[in-house]
């Protein structure tokens, strides 16, 4: 029930992120080790990033993963460390537990999460978390585009936005600050 209504909730954000930016916009929910994808909005480019809905991905090398995950309670978040095997995707892959801990720390400091080739060769996303009334993140939206378009300053932008529609949407979902 849940899922069926953060989509239908969702699915309008994506679609305001893809109309604004002219990348690709997901949402994902956070399972065990790996997030999956719920729905998702293609960018219009001929060049862009085509993700599966029901398809799931590592959490630790995704910029969805590490947005949910850098705001779970410390018991829960050390448990979920000790779960993950580690396996180098690309040459910018987190390794280790130690690495992903900083990397969270920035997340925690932006209030976004960004995957930089860290999956994929020329892959860069950018997410937000999306909070239940309990205050625990369980799903993301993002923005994924070729590393060719998401230069710095675009990508502060999307991620700022990012922050605020997770807002609005965790807020629509029962969440209270």
């Amino acid at each position: 029930k849940v899922n069926f209504s953060i989509r239908e909730i969702a699915y309008r954000y994506l679609e305001q992120l893809v109309s604004t930016y002219e990348e690709t916009a997901n949402l994902v929910i956070l399972q065990n080790t790996s997030v999956v994808y719920l729905e998702k909005v293609e960018s219009s480019h001929s060049m862009r990033i085509s993700t599966l809905v029901g398809g799931d991905k590592p959490l630790y090398c995704t910029a969805v993963g590490k947005a949910m995950i850098a705001y779970l309670p410390h018991s829960i978040l050390d448990e979920l460390l000790n779960k993950i095997e580690f396996k180098k995707y690309t040459y910018n892959t987190i390794q280790n537990k130690e690495s992903l801990l900083k990397s969270l720390e920035g997340v925690r400091k932006k209030g976004y999460a960004e995957d930089h080739e860290e999956l994929e060769i020329g892959l860069h996303c950018i997410a937000a978390p999306i909070f239940n009334q309990y205050k625990i993140p369980f799903a993301a939206i993002s923005v994924s585009g070729p590393v060719t378009r998401m230069n710095d300053s675009i990508c502060m932008e999307i991620g700022n936005t990012l922050v605020k529609l997770a807002q609005e949407i965790s807020e629509k979902l029962g969440y209270v600050r």
